[in-house]
């Protein structure tokens, strides 16, 4: 590498300070070894310098005194964050516990539940989220009877940091709510029941539970409705005595849920329907394919329908919200850390897959426990191969539409009508993580690569709710159930479907290159072509879609957006982070706001807005939000609509466009 240059250590000479003569400023009390005519060199001084012993000029000085006869101590730093094994965790947290390691750089693992006695000094690389995470991570410090606090937060170079730095008792004596689930929710304990249900059945008939082709492409779902259709006594009881008491919900008891469950937009029957049919769509393609001689294409669909049929139960089941997924987050992923011939089973990183298609995204680069490391690899499985979802968006309105099959180019779009060249793009879904590269390490210090994806597009495919009404008319609301959404990174990835190998190349867009490369394992590979793809992630989810009966435009709606967010997070006792919203066009010049719960499969959340009074009290509290003295009306600020995860559009917010659109939409209603 050019232009980089350094000073060779044989040029540096070390001389002992008392070897040299000093001299001492009359006026500021300088000391220097360097003497031009008895001039102080400090700026605007004058004094003169005359001879001197530093030692006895500096005899009185208390810290010269502590650096000089304290020993000098060797500073010990490590991490401590998720990434690590709880073993190794544990371990450096003892030892910093113990003095051995003096410094320990933490994420969120220390937020809760961590007692330091003698921690005195928190530092935090940036202004924490809410005024809860900032107690969290200060309350570190001082713990201890006769210790003192010292934490000092840096603010970085975004809005979310400067507005604290210009307010920072917002965040020090902010608001902080006590955390709320409520367990009368009928979304979440009709999935519970259907776990309960489903445990009890496998129990009796374990071979129904093999796969998913024995559930539910042979006779395996007709059994387990005949199964609860014949009302088995020790479930019905257990039911009401285990799941129901406390939820109010005494129209579930005494086998009341299962109208939920035989209804046809039940999550299970949803369930079945859509696997059913995405296997016939499988079953189509692959014929289609064959018969066009596209035979590397067919053998995809041929390796889908087998992936499909040897899926996992439990997995299948968690993964389309029809019984509760336990882990948080929703749909993790790891990233692998390979040593020569297996991974690294030391360090645990896992990630969100809609984060993870950036962080751990081929290319992108990762520090763990002092070291900095590379993904390279998106995991494939043993036999088929990772889902694909072709896709375009249109360029003229930004309609995303996606298919599980093959779209055909120079397609219309359907909400402006524009013809749009798909040039038949797809992206796959990693769901089985990611691998670094053994030996691809770039300097610790250096700052690490990422990826990035895009905000969160709306798919839709939903089934519409019956519940859907005019409110006030002003806005027109439908509520949809298994609605869709989607994540995409589309970094130029080339990518190998053999072994996973991927290269981020943006200087060329073709549809494959040809590169010979490695397994994760250091094997050749016997394939060296790679396919063009992007990352992306589809999740399902409850949604509520307005269209607004008043001329606005789309920075408008996306600030009404967030305003209603707000109104619904303080009215309604939702966590903000449970909720989210966007806007998407429905025809050139209209727009429609889409609000969705971000808890997998929906938890009812948005759709409580779906009657007046509730709407009216959303929108009230929405509106005193925005009234409050707080910032300028061109803009918005962290009293009122932006938060830490809104800031991709907070230079499109301005307060005064919800101020207008929420005095048309309430008028005179007081």
């Amino acid at each position: 590498m050019t232009g980089l240059y350094q000073i060779s250590a044989e040029n540096f000479r070390i001389h002992p300070y008392s070897k040299k003569r000093w001299y001492i400023c009359s006026r500021c009390k300088k000391i220097t070894p360097y003497n031009i005519h008895h001039v102080c060199p400090e700026k605007d001084c004058g004094g003169t310098l005359v001879s001197c012993d530093p030692d006895q000029a500096r005899k009185d000085d208390y810290y010269r005194h502590e650096y000089m006869t304290i020993p000098i101590e060797k500073v010990v730093i490590e991490e401590h964050t998720a990434q690590l094994q709880r073993d190794k965790a544990r371990e450096y947290q003892k030892k910093f516990k113990e003095g051995k390691i003096n410094i320990l750089s933490s994420s969120t693992t220390f937020e809760m539940g961590v007692d330091i006695g003698s921690l005195e000094n928190v530092f935090l690389r940036n202004v924490p989220p809410t005024p809860a995470n900032y107690v969290q991570r200060a309350g570190r410090a001082g713990r201890s009877k006769d210790a003192a606090a010292l934490v000092v937060t840096y603010c970085g170079n975004n809005s979310h940091d400067f507005t604290y730095y210009n307010h920072p008792y917002e965040l020090i004596n902010g608001s902080v709510n006590p955390p709320l689930f409520s367990v009368s929710n009928a979304k979440i304990v009709v999935r519970h029941i259907l776990a309960t249900a489903f445990s009890f059945f496998f129990r009796q008939y374990p071979d129904e539970f093999k796969d998913i082709e024995k559930l539910l492409y042979t006779d395996g779902m007709a059994h387990f409705k005949e199964y609860l259709l014949s009302r088995p006594a020790d479930l019905g009881s257990f039911v009401d005595q285990n799941i129901l008491p406390g939820t109010n919900l005494h129209w579930l008891q005494n086998f009341g849920w299962l109208n939920e469950i035989q209804s046809p937009e039940s999550k299970l029957n949803l369930f079945i329907n859509e696997k059913m049919g995405e296997l016939q769509r499988m079953r189509e393609a692959e014929s289609t394919s064959a018969a066009a001689q596209e035979y590397s294409e067919a053998e995809y669909f041929k390796r889908r329908i087998h992936d499909m049929s040897t899926e996992s139960v439990i997995a299948a089941l968690s993964e389309n919200a029809v019984i509760p997924k336990y882990g948080f987050p929703v749909d993790v992923v790891d990233l692998d850390v390979m040593g020569k011939y297996r991974k690294d089973t030391d360090i645990n990183l896992q990630r969100d897959l809609s984060i993870a298609i950036s962080e751990y995204a081929p290319g992108s680069e990762v520090i763990v426990d002092g070291q900095k490391y590379v993904s390279r690899y998106i995991n494939v499985p043993r036999k088929g191969g990772l889902k694909r979802y072709f896709y375009y968006e249109c360029p003229n309105c930004g309609n995303l539409e996606i298919s599980d099959t093959p779209i055909a180019d120079m397609t219309e779009c359907p909400i402006c009508k524009t013809v749009v060249h798909t040039q038949n793009r797809y992206f796959i879904e990693p769901d089985l993580g990611f691998s670094t590269d053994k030996f691809a390490r770039r300097s610790r210090t250096a700052r690490p690569i990422k990826t990035y994806s895009s905000k969160a597009q709306y798919i839709g495919g939903g089934e519409k709710d019956q519940a859907y009404y005019d409110y006030r008319s002003s806005m027109h609301i439908e509520s949809y159930k298994n609605d869709k959404l989607a994540i995409i990174n589309e970094n130029s990835f080339y990518y190998c479907p053999v072994c996973g190998y991927t290269k981020v190349d943006r200087t060329s867009y073709k549809n494959a290159i040809h590169e010979k490369h490695n397994t994760p394992f250091n094997a050749e590979c016997s394939n060296d072509k790679l396919e063009h793809i992007a990352l992306g992630h589809v999740f399902s989810t409850d949604v509520v879609k307005i269209h607004l009966n008043i001329s606005a435009e789309k920075d408008e709606m996306i600030t009404l957006a967030f305003a209603i967010l707000e109104g619904m997070s303080h009215y309604l006792q939702i966590e903000r982070s449970d909720i989210n919203g966007l806007v998407i066009a429905e025809d050139t010049n209209r727009y429609a706001i889409i609000l969705y719960d971000n808890v997998p499969g929906g938890a009812g959340y948005v759709k409580q807005i779906m009657n007046d009074d509730v709407m009216d009290h959303v929108l009230r509290t929405a509106q005193d939000i925005v009234n409050q003295p707080c910032c300028d009306d061109e803009t918005t600020c962290y009293k009122c609509l932006r938060n830490y995860y809104n800031q991709s559009y907070h230079k499109q917010m301005k307060k005064k466009y919800a101020k207008r659109l929420l005095s048309a939409i309430l008028g005179g209603i007081k």
